[in-house]
């Protein structure tokens, strides 16, 4: 039985300012079919577009002077992905898989993201537990890449230029004999010799969060059970060299949350916190209040953020901030909340 998660991933709002940062940390979110950003507590909301069209998945790029959305083309396409200044003007309009195309694949747009400043993720289930990642320009709009990933589990790394998933498994693999995978890049496509990816195909492991990656990009980590001992582990799989394996003591694989200081990793559970220095050989118990402060203060910013433009707890927010880790990382929005899977559902 797959593991239910709760980590709150490095995505929309994630890292956040600390409090001496807020009045820099702007929101973007959907209402009533019209984008709005929020700025200062002190500034009113300023409505971007008037057209009256559904729109949905707003989200920042990662210099937060663009803002990327879902508008319905009218049957014209699969969806328009419109890019737009933070000021409102229209910077490109992107014709999504136009009506007729011999395209196969995702069945509808379910998640955007920006994978750098120049590339934006488009995603959608191909079937009960196929996505497909769609890379586009965002200055020509043209399709320049594709990944098939198990689920909504594409994580791109900081600056773009490598993405992390779980490997996918055809949906109709008993769950005994299912063998997901953490992969980098292309290396577990189609056509690939063996089974590539951690852990390969002699051990029969279940992700309990989605792919984290390192500030530098040279490494991300993953936590993972074993399906025949139910133990939990940590992996950390560098770019350079092979993937290591740390126990997890944890009680339990739901709510674990992991997250990165510099090349250090911390890892919490409703168990306690842990952290992993750089070539360390063992997960080290410290005490919860010795993680960063602005790592655990994401989920807090969020909710406050919610609550002050009295957004409700399924509407889709994206947050930016200057003077933050935010600015570096990749933004994606999706109907996380929405969806039924555990891992997904309770994502903020």
């Amino acid at each position: 039985m797959r593991a239910s998660i709760s980590i709150v991933l490095l995505t929309a709002c994630v890292w956040a300012a600390h409090a001496a940062d807020r009045r820099e940390v702007k929101s973007v979110f959907v209402r009533n079919s019209e984008i709005y950003v929020a700025g200062s507590a002190a500034a009113p909301l300023l409505q971007l577009t008037h057209d009256g069209l559904p729109k949905s998945l707003a989200v920042w790029s990662p210099d937060g002077h663009r803002i990327a959305f879902v508008r319905d083309s009218g049957g014209r396409a699969m969806a328009d992905i419109i890019v737009i200044s933070s000021a409102g003007k229209t910077l490109r309009e992107i014709s999504f898989r136009p009506s007729g195309s011999s395209v196969s694949g995702m069945r509808f747009v379910e998640e955007i993201q920006w994978i750098s400043e120049q590339r934006i993720a488009v995603s959608g289930s191909v079937n009960p537990s196929t996505c497909e990642y769609v890379m586009i320009d965002a200055a020509s709009g043209r399709e320049v890449g594709w990944y098939g990933a198990d689920g909504f589990s594409l994580v791109p790394s900081p600056d773009g230029t490598h993405v992390a998933y779980e490997g996918s498994v055809p949906h109709s693999t008993p769950e005994q004999d299912r063998s997901p995978r953490l992969c980098v890049d292309h290396e577990c496509d189609s056509g690939k010799p063996g089974w590539p990816g951690y852990s390969g195909s002699a051990r029969h492991v279940e992700f309990s969060t989605y792919p984290v990656w390192s500030a530098s990009g040279s490494a991300v980590a993953i936590a993972a059970q074993d399906y025949q001992t139910g133990k939990l582990s940590l992996v950390v799989r560098p770019m350079e060299g092979d993937p290591s394996e740390y126990a997890l003591t944890a009680s339990s694989p739901g709510g674990i949350d992991i997250s990165w200081d510099r090349e250090t990793v911390f890892v919490t559970t409703v168990d306690g916190a842990w952290k992993l220095e750089p070539n360390g050989s063992a997960l080290i118990r410290i005490d919860p209040s010795a993680v960063p402060a602005d790592l655990v203060a994401a989920l807090q910013m969020k909710l406050a953020e919610r609550a002050t433009l009295q957004l409700g707890a399924t509407a889709q927010l994206d947050c930016w901030c200057a003077s933050c880790a935010l600015r570096s990382l990749p933004r994606r929005q999706g109907p996380l909340e929405a969806r039924p899977d555990a891992r997904r559902s309770k994502l903020l």
